[in-house]
This record gives C-alpha cells, sequence and structure tokens, in this order.
C-alpha cells in the first residue's frame, strides 16, 4: 500500500556570500540601496507554525499527484519581525504553490534585525518548497521506505 507523505521545507536566504548580509533596508517599507555597517540578520521564531502553515496551505491536487517546487520570496519585515509584505521573486511553475506560498510567509515572525544598534526594518528572501514524496510500506517489518 502506497500512501503520500508531505515533506516540506523552509529556508531563509538571502544573505550573501562570506556572511554579509544583503539586505535592502528602509523605514517606510521602500526598497533602498543598501544597509551601512554590520547588520544582525533577523531569525525565524516560529519554525513549528511555519510548518504547520505549508501543510495546512499545500494545494490538496499537487499533493495527491506529488507535485511540488520551490517559491522564492520577498518579504518585508518590519523593525519588529512582522511580515509586512511579500511578492514572488521566482516562481516554482505552478500559480497554486506560488500563491500558497505566499500565505506561508504571512505566519512568519522574526527577530528584529538591528543595524548600528537600531531595530531596522528590512527584505529578506525565503525559499517556500512543497514537496510530496512516495511511501510504500513494507508488510512484515513495520518500516517504511521512500519510493
Amino acid at each position: 500500500m502506497k500512501r503520500a507523505i508531505l515533506a516540506v521545507v523552509l529556508a531563509l536566504t538571502g544573505f550573501g556570500c562570506a556572511g554579509r548580509p544583503q539586505l535592502d533596508v528602509s523605514a517606510d517599507g521602500q526598497e533602498s540601496p543598501g544597509v551601512a555597517g554590520d547588520p544582525v540578520a533577523p531569525e525565524l521564531l516560529n519554525p513549528e507554525d511555519l510548518n504547520r502553515a505549508l501543510q495546512r496551505e499545500y494545494p490538496p491536487l499537487l499533493k495527491e499527484r506529488l507535485i511540488g517546487g520551490t517559491t522564492v520570496v520577498h518579504v518585508f519585515i518590519d523593525e519588529e519581525g512582522i511580515v509586512r509584505n511579500q511578492r514572488v521573486s521566482r516562481s516554482s511553475g505552478h500559480k497554486e504553490l506560488d500563491d500558497a506560498a505566499l500565505e506561508v510567509v504571512q505566519v512568519a515572525r522574526f527577530s528584529p534585525a538591528i543595524n548600528q544598534d537600531r531595530k531596522i526594518a528590512l527584505w529578506v528572501t525565503m525559499e517556500i518548497t512543497f514537496a510530496a514524496r512516495q511511501v510504500a510500506r513494507t508488510y512484515g517489518t513495520g518500516r517504511e521506505q521512500a519510493g
């Protein structure tokens, strides 16, 4: 007997090579050229809530057909770490997954980003991945094997 198992992945990205953040910052929510100094990047505070949202928002028809994908979303986080705006940066190739990813990121809560001892608003990039995989039960052993 086979059944679909939902595997969800979330990665907070947007922090460039060599460990330096590549962040666009602005007090009024508009993109600006960059950040001076050595900013402290925001940290995701509620990964469990995000995983629940990923499971809830995964489009049922795509999940049943084992269709997944990754949507890259630009997310604007205010000075208190609350998501205030989001937009698709790179599509998964499925509009339904892209729409679901926009819903998922609204659940995210972050620690405030800090620059020069001040809380700052900024844009970050998040990869939201929906992945369904097929699992086959091996009878008599009680084990499941990915297939």
